[in-house]
């Protein structure tokens, strides 16, 4: 299972032959992904910790919710017009409950986090009593001159199970150290291998995100 982008789930699809769920909030490059990517699934939102609206940057590949991480001058040497549109929000429970591809998995294979600086935001609101993640894929990329987000991202998920085991590009990975072994009760009520082990609490604090589950 693979909750991220959907720019990348034509290749969990289609080469790894997994299941999932993308989610892409740019009104202008959701409707390219289905042909370009060669995706299957996929959402029109974005992700963050509260649901409702709001002003999105709209600039290709370059988007974002936060104006601020927005590299104008960037795009104006590109060719590249921003606008900005309203967005429906969504959190990371009301994603992964609403959702056919996610509703009844208790078990997520990889979740990759790219959203410009606001993946803390994000992560904080995870359903991690609910959800268990094998692996966590997290842009890293603070603007020039502030500081690396990486000792905050290891303040929460190390104590929630989680090593960070290396960094790829902007992006750090973190891997859970034990199986997602327990089973507890899925958000449809029904039972599924679910989080436990060392560091995994019984329950816990609580994505442009997909996941994508191996089929087997």
């Amino acid at each position: 299972m693979f909750l991220g982008r959907c720019s990348s789930a034509g290749y969990f699809e289609n080469v790894l032959n997994w299941t999932g769920l993308c989610v892409e909030p740019n009104p202008e490059v959701f409707p390219r992904i289905a042909s370009q990517a060669g995706r299957a699934s996929g959402v029109q939102l974005a992700v963050s910790d509260t649901p409702g609206t709001l002003p999105f940057v709209a600039a290709y590949m370059r988007s974002s919710l936060n104006a601020s991480a927005v590299d104008y001058a960037f795009l104006q040497s590109q060719g590249v017009v921003a606008s900005s549109v309203e967005v429906r929000v969504t959190t990371p429970s009301l994603l992964l409950a609403g959702h056919r591809a996610t509703r009844d998995v208790a078990v997520i294979d990889y979740v990759s986090v790219d959203v410009e600086q606001l993946e803390l935001a994000i992560l904080r609101a995870w359903p991690f009593d609910r959800y268990c993640v094998r692996l966590f894929n997290v842009e890293n990329e603070p603007p020039d001159g502030a500081p690396s987000t990486l000792p905050q991202l290891k303040a929460l998920l190390e104590p929630l199970g989680y090593e960070h085991v290396l960094r790829i590009g902007v992006d750090e990975v973190f891997r859970r150290t034990s199986p997602c072994a327990i089973a507890i009760d899925s958000p449809s009520g029904r039972h599924s291998g679910a989080m436990g082990g060392r560091g995994a609490p019984r329950a816990t604090r609580k994505l442009r995100v997909s996941r994508y589950r191996r089929k087997e």
